[in-house]
């Protein structure tokens, strides 16, 4: 007796969600663990520049871990529900103003490091504009998604628009000005933060942009790019303090004492 074909069907779709979720939990697992591991950082570091770093990197995984974790919830409790999806946008939007927050101060102090006061990328002019419209399109998109109600979880585009013409439609300059910032750097320390940012970035840019779709297969996929980005915010923040992992745990130890 030939088998029922939609019942196969749904049985894949419930596999590749137990999948889904199950991926997405180790992320937010990752993304918390380098969250913690930038603020133990940030408090073993004397300097204050690269304390200024590792604080970024501990707030840019603070809100990548409520995004994502804010992403599985929803879904396992009422993705068609709009203020849901609607609250899933924001958090989004949050974490790309954050994000872009982390390239601009980054960038900024790249160039207080370099000799020659380089305006890499034309950052200083080009800073403003990707500003102005940063806010402008993150509003813009937000209207149209309340006013057309659009669903973050069940509608075709997904979360595309949100990620190409809102919050993070400007990964690829910032990727751009921190490679570039990166080939000028004299500071290894802060030429090895750089590396592992721009990867962040980069990979970001593709999951973001080529990955936003809610097609199962790209789903898993993106899920698993997301565990590596993770890995690479996790690795900048190491960056900041390349020697052995001992004097940070002990100075953790005795700051908790």
């Amino acid at each position: 007796m030939p088998s029922d074909p939609t019942s196969s069907s749904s049985l894949l779709i419930f596999i590749a969600e137990i999948l889904l979720f199950a991926l997405g939990a180790v992320v937010v697992a990752l993304y918390a663990y380098g969250a913690i591991w930038a603020f133990r950082i940030r408090d073993a570091l004397m300097t204050p520049l690269y304390r200024e770093r590792a604080l970024w990197v501990g707030v840019v995984g603070v809100f990548f871990t409520t995004l994502i974790a804010s992403n599985l919830l929803i879904r396992l409790l009422d993705p068609t529900n709009f203020y849901l999806s609607l609250f899933q946008y924001c958090i989004v939007d949050a974490a790309g103003i954050v994000t872009l927050a982390w390239i601009d101060t980054t960038i900024k102090l790249a160039r207080r490091l370099d000799p020659l006061n380089r305006n890499t990328f034309k950052w200083k002019q080009l800073r403003i504009v990707i500003w102005v419209l940063t806010f402008l399109t993150t509003g813009g998109s937000l209207a149209e998604v309340i006013i057309l109600r659009i669903n973050f979880f069940t509608s075709p585009s997904g979360a595309g628009g949100a990620f190409i013409a809102g919050s993070f439609g400007w990964v690829l300059l910032g990727f751009i000005a921190l490679l570039l910032s990166y080939r000028r750097s004299k500071d290894p320390v802060l030429k090895e933060h750089l590396k592992w940012f721009g990867l962040f970035l980069l990979l970001l840019f593709i999951v973001d942009t080529i990955l936003s779709k809610q097609i199962p297969p790209f789903r898993i996929l993106g899920e698993i790019l997301l565990a590596l980005d993770a890995y690479f915010l996790y690795r900048g923040a190491r960056s900041l303090a390349p020697f052995s992992r001992v004097p940070l745990e002990q100075n953790a130890l005795t700051s908790s004492r």
